[in-house]
C-alpha cells in the first residue's frame, strides 16, 4: 500500500541557508536516483513521487520533507541504504544526529501525490498552494469513529473556505 513520508527536521542554526539547500537538493537528487534504480515500475521524477522540501512559517527553523513510497517497507530499505547514509552525513552539519529531535511520519496512502492541472473552476493541487497545513490528531481507538465523524461535518466548511484550494484529511 502506498504511505506518504512525512519528516520534519529542526535546523541547527535555526534557519535555512543557501549551503543547506544546496545539500538538501543533492540528497533529493540522490534519493530519487536510488528510487529509479530501486523502483523502475515507479514515478522518475521528484515532483512524480510528491517529494518535495518545505519551510515552516510559525517557525522557520524547521523544514517538513514528503514523499510518496510504495510500501512502509520500501521507505525503511532507503532509510537502510548506504546511499541515505551519505546523505544523512551530508546533512549533519544542519540537522540534528538524534532521531528524538526529528519526527517521521507515515500516512496511508498517497497525501501530496500529483493530481490533474487544475483548470478554471476546479481545484488546485496541494503542492501549489500557497501555504500548506499539517495537523495530527491523537484520539483513542475507542473514539475513532466519532471523530473521524465530527472531521467528515467539518470537513464541508474547511473546503468551503480553503477553495479554490485542495483539502486532504481522514
Amino acid at each position: 500500500m502506498t504511505v506518504t513520508e512525512i519528516a520534519i527536521l529542526p535546523l541547527i542554526s535555526g534557519s535555512v541557508d543557501p549551503d543547506f539547500k544546496e545539500t538538501l537538493k543533492r540528497g533529493l537528487d540522490i534519493q530519487n536516483d536510488w528510487h529509479i534504480a530501486n523502483f523502475p515500475h515507479l514515478p522518475a521524477t521528484l515532483k512524480g513521487r510528491a517529494s518535495h522540501c518545505l519551510q515552516q512559517v510559525e517557525d522557520p527553523g524547521k523544514i517538513m520533507i514528503t514523499a510518496e513510497w510504495e510500501s512502509l517497507e520500501a521507505h525503511w530499505k532507503w532509510i537502510r541504504s548506504p546511499e541515505n547514509a551519505e546523505v544523512m552525513a551530508a546533512l549533519s552539519p544542519y540537522v540534528p544526529s538524534s532521531p528524538s529531535d526529528m519526527v517521521l511520519l507515515h500516512l496511508d496512502g498517497g497525501t501530496f501525490g500529483e493530481e490533474p492541472v487544475a483548470s478554471p473552476g476546479e481545484l488546485i493541487p496541494l503542492l501549489d498552494s500557497p501555504v500548506i497545513i499539517v495537523e495530527r490528531f491523537f484520539v483513542s481507538a475507542t473514539k475513532k469513529e466519532e471523530f473521524l465523524g465530527n472531521l467528515n461535518v467539518s470537513k464541508a466548511a474547511i473546503d468551503k473556505v480553503a477553495a479554490p484550494y485542495l483539502v486532504r484529511g481522514s
